[in-house]
């Protein structure tokens, strides 16, 4: 008698548990439906259902390894749980590669800044110059050599400034 009330105990202990790690995972699905979530938390929220994951998975393998679970519950209690460390795990590699991108985008629009910086300071340096031009569609200036704008990508128009008659 004793044993069962002990066993049965353990196993609402148990339930309790996996509630208790599961329940944030259904909770965020819900929160990211209706109001979604910035890049930084939804890559640690991510990071912490793969962390449950694994640790659900070594709990449910110490349950059985004890005895706790049949092998029909374990084993598709195994599977569901693998599921969903592999959703966790694919996401997780999307968002890292996404935030790879995202670094290479800043990285470039800061080369790009820099470039134009360095052609505005040179152009103040050496004052107005016929060799400037402007875009007709966006109007930022632009190099008399250059075959597109470099802001907007317009093809430019080439002039040619004929030298006393």
């Amino acid at each position: 008698m004793q044993y069962l009330a002990f066993f049965g105990l353990t196993g609402i202990i148990a339930g309790l548990g996996v509630f208790y790690l599961l329940y944030p995972m259904t909770k965020r699905a819900a929160s990211l439906e209706v109001n979604p979530q910035s890049f930084e938390q939804e890559l640690l929220l991510t990071s912490q259902q793969r962390d449950s994951s694994y640790i659900t998975l070594q709990e449910l393998d110490q349950d059985f390894a004890s005895g706790h679970l049949t092998a029909s519950d374990y084993h598709e209690l195994r599977a569901s749980y693998k599921r969903q460390a592999v959703v966790a795990l694919i996401t997780l590699d999307k968002l890292e590669a996404r935030q790879k991108q995202i670094s290479l985008e800043i990285e470039l629009a800061i080369v790009h800044q820099k470039i134009r910086l360095k052609s505005k300071t040179r152009a103040k340096a050496a004052g107005p110059t016929l060799a400037t031009s402007y875009c007709s569609r966006c109007g930022s200036s632009v190099e008399a050599e250059a075959s597109y704008c470099p802001k907007c990508g317009q093809k430019l128009a080439k002039l040619v400034i004929k030298q006393g008659s």
